[in-house]
């Protein structure tokens, strides 16, 4: 049975032309105020998100500023060099200077060459008797840039941190820094250092730095810098884990917060310097030779070869790379009149660009004959190298 009471009370809220008008009214109150209440709620959180971003943005940016104000703060110690020129006409120049001593460490620089691909120097350093410094161990983070702020390079220590050195020296030197790609702003393709020898009785070790350019090409600059700083060394707890040893932990010593800044007049040989192009006498089957320049540092190769990845897996899978004679293991090889092998560093540049090779040759070579082979599948191709007509 249906309830009579209940039907007269739906009837009087429900109907429709008696209570239109109040149910819109309603219905438009209600309909604001969730609005309303979804904005209230919408803005809660989007201005909890904007103080979010704001106060790690504001934290980072102090952070920031403190790193950099204690950068400025640092010790700096400066040296000013001069390019002693060799009357044997060596392209890899003395530098007349003394030693730059702080915290008990003494730096200076001892020679530089520069040509279009290639940064080369020595850096002296030595210790007093109370620093033990473990010679294999040691590192440092050195930059080299010149005059109009071209960065030849910044190759860091590694010490366990982030790295901020990049950031700071741009920021110093007025240039812009984009954490994304900082390396953009460099002109090497790559390098390093390592250490050429250790004189223990003097406590000293000599350093070479050295950085190579494939592409920008180092510009023929007046003046140049080398910066020396985050002296110290690292050592690793290597325990054998699986038959094969694990480093476990490091422990970073640092020697000094000190920096070390050299300033060096480049002598006109090097910034009137000009590479040398070559040429093939005969082309050598397979191979497209896009560039082949030699300067007083090396001779570089850069060409295609489209069994150049095939060539790299066969190297990478090679259990015993001795089994192999230099001239099977290199894609390509100089000679020259002598019989004198010459071998190369080799960079893949990607299928688009091809290889790239630098070899230890240098103009002065170009007295002998010289010859590029290329050994493939038990057949030998050999072109030798002459100037390139203009």
């Amino acid at each position: 049975m249906r309830n009579k009471v209940y039907e007269e009370f739906a009837n009087q809220v429900f109907n429709k032309e008696e209570n239109y008008e109040e149910i819109i009214l309603k219905a438009e109150k209600n309909k604001k105020f969730n609005k309303r209440k979804i904005l209230n709620i919408a803005a809660v959180f989007l201005v909890a998100i904007l103080i979010t971003v704001a106060s790690n943005r504001i934290y980072a940016k102090i952070k920031w500023n403190i790193e950099f104000k204690e950068y400025e703060q640092r010790e700096i110690v400066t040296g000013n060099a001069k390019i002693i020129e060799d009357e044997k006409d060596n392209y890899l120049e003395k530098v007349d200077m003394d030693y730059v001593t702080k915290d008990g460490i003494s730096i200076k620089v001892d020679n530089l060459a520069i040509t279009d691909d290639s940064f080369k120097s020595d850096i002296s350093f030595k210790f007093d008797e109370n620093i033990e410094v473990p010679s294999h161990y040691f590192d440092f983070t050195y930059a080299v840039y010149d005059d109009e702020n071209n960065v030849y390079g910044i190759f860091n220590r590694s010490d366990g941190k982030v790295i901020t050195y990049d950031a700071m020296l741009y920021k110093e030197l007025g240039i812009k820094f984009n954490r994304f790609d900082f390396l953009g702003n460099q002109i090497n393709d790559g390098g390093g250092k390592g250490l050429i020898k250790s004189i223990p009785e003097e406590k000293k070790l000599i350093e070479e730095i050295t950085m190579y350019s494939l592409e920008k090409g180092f510009p023929k600059s007046r003046k140049i810098f080398i910066r020396i700083s985050n002296l110290g060394y690292n050592m690793s707890n290597i325990e054998e884990v699986d038959g094969k040893p694990k480093i476990i932990d490091n422990e970073y010593f640092k020697l000094s917060d000190a920096e070390w800044i050299f300033e060096i007049e480049v002598p006109e040989k090097f910034y009137n310097r000009e590479v040398t192009k070559l040429a093939l006498s005969e082309e050598i089957p397979e191979m497209e030779f896009t560039k082949l320049e030699i300067s007083e540092l090396g001779l570089v190769v850069r060409g295609k070869y489209d069994k150049i990845e095939e060539f790299l897996e066969k190297q990478a899978d090679t259990e015993n790379p001795k089994e192999i004679t230099t001239s099977e293991q290199n894609l390509l090889y100089i000679t020259d009149e002598d019989g004198n092998i010459y071998n190369y560093i080799l960079s893949y540049l990607g299928k688009e660009k091809g290889f790239e090779c630098k070899f230890d040759v240098s103009k002065k070579m170009l007295e002998k004959n010289l010859y590029i082979n290329s050994l493939r599948d038990g057949k030998l191709y050999t072109a030798q190298l002459i100037e390139a007509s203009e």
